[in-house]
């Protein structure tokens, strides 16, 4: 009896081709990278759609990498050439001395910048960066980059556009750890990670406890019991490093509560 296959007849069926095969499987790849990197750009100078000329010319400067879990990505002792940064994955932000751990000051998820002022500047970082999980970066040389603003003012407006937003951030962050209280720290800091537009969502924390509660100038023993009276209230449940963010209106009306004045 013959076998039966969707072959017409007379035609024999075809072989696998290896090659072809991974060569198609690689090509899918890049085309994924690419538009990975592309919505990354669009994201970080957004919200506007990016003129597709200056998309296209942002990806020719792109320089795309990979790396690992634990690598080290940026470096307090070397003078930055390149604007950096993250297309996916999380990288902490801190102090590193070896053999210690990566003492982390804060954490960013992708896309965003890793480090987008020091290189205008010709100084080194303040602070180390490490992956805390497997990422995909982009390097940008700094020349190159302030050569397409020259031919496309759009580029430097919204350069330093992302620019004012840092020191935005960075003075806010400052304001927060002088006048609100450690409950209204973390309310933030759940708010931020599950997203300005989220309704609900799960975060999961790839720091250590202790460096997260770090970040918020509290001890682990405080973080421990905010979650604990957060979870409570029914504004989030935790699960070990996952949190389920179930009231994120709840979260933000605690993070603009202030701390009490001094007496």
């Amino acid at each position: 009896m013959e076998a039966l296959t969707d072959s017409p007849p007379g035609m024999r069926s075809r072989k696998p081709n290896r090659v072809r095969d991974n060569a198609l499987q690689r090509e899918r790849v890049q085309i994924d990278a690419l538009c990975e990197v592309r919505a990354a750009w669009q994201g970080l100078l957004g919200p506007a759609p990016l003129l597709p000329d200056l998309l296209d010319s942002l990806l020719l400067l792109s320089n795309t990498r990979k790396v690992k879990t634990g690598q080290q990505v940026l470096w307090r002792t070397e003078v930055a050439r390149e604007l950096l940064l993250v297309v996916q994955g999380a990288v902490g932000l801190g102090w590193l001395a070896p053999p210690a751990p990566l003492r982390i000051e804060r954490s960013l998820r992708g896309p965003a910048w890793l480090d987008l002022s020091s290189a205008w500047l010709n100084c080194c970082p303040t602070v180390d960066g490490v992956a805390l999980s497997d990422a995909v970066l982009v390097n940008v040389s700094r020349s190159a980059y302030q050569t397409l603003m020259a031919r496309q003012p759009e580029l430097a407006r919204r350069t330093v556009g992302c620019l004012a937003e840092q020191l935005h951030a960075a003075t806010r962050a400052t304001q927060a750890l002088m006048h609100k209280d450690a409950q209204a720290r973390l309310a933030a800091f759940l708010v931020q990670r599950c997203g300005v537009d989220a309704t609900a969502s799960q975060i999961v924390l790839h720091e250590r406890k202790r460096d997260i509660a770090s970040q918020l100038a509290v001890t682990p023993e405080t973080l421990s019991r905010l979650l604990k009276q957060f979870s409570d209230e029914g504004l989030v449940e935790v699960h070990g490093y996952t949190i389920a963010i179930l009231d994120v209106a709840g979260l933000r009306a605690r993070q603009s509560a202030a701390a009490a004045p001094p007496r």
